[in-house]
């Protein structure tokens, strides 16, 4: 009634090697898609955004996120940097068709002085270097970022506001992979 097979009849069918050449390439796509589409990861270099983000933190960048919608205000964001190589990682602060004043050393956002209690009282001074932008009404499709460590950053102060299209992710600072 039952015939009792043997390992050997088992085995047969697809070679191993096919079968691992297989499993090797859906799991190099799967990491592709998953690196590229859904969630990635960045060093922070550097003291811009302390002291939310530690300089040498491993942080979680949330691509998908940026499929839906665009990062709100006080999200932080991971932006492709100008020469394409790397990220820089900074607060949104504008959205498009925001105005942004920077004024006895705080932030106006569309005329009202904006609180933001992720600062450190030693950096919460908000200074702008000759040549750099004053006052800037952020045009459609961009916006203005800002490191939390203000003294020691680059960001939309020095070079405008940035296409929504350079951000890469959203980033969650409670997902911080190391100190």
């Amino acid at each position: 009634m039952f015939q009792r097979r043997s390992k050997a009849a088992i085995l047969t069918g697809e070679p191993p090697a096919l079968i691992a050449l297989v499993l090797i390439l859906w799991s190099t796509l799967l990491y592709l898609v998953i690196s590229n589409c859904i969630v990635g990861s960045a060093t922070i270099a550097g003291t811009s955004m302390k002291p939310t983000l530690e300089d040498g933190s491993r942080v979680l960048v949330l691509r998908w996120m940026t499929y839906l919608r665009l990062p709100a205000r006080g999200e932080i964001v991971a932006l492709s940097a100008d020469n394409g190589e790397g990220y820089y990682v900074k607060r949104v602060i504008g959205l498009p068709g925001d105005s942004v004043t920077i004024r006895g050393g705080h932030v106006f956002l569309n005329g009202k002085k904006l609180w933001e209690p992720y600062l450190e009282a030693a950096t919460s001074q908000t200074f702008v270097t000759e040549g750099s932008r004053r006052s800037i009404k952020v045009p459609p499709r961009h916006l203005f970022v800002l490191g939390d460590n203000r003294a020691d950053s680059t960001d939309s102060r020095d070079f405008g506001p940035i296409a929504a299209a350079r951000i890469r992710g959203i980033v969650k600072p409670w997902l911080t992979l190391s100190p």
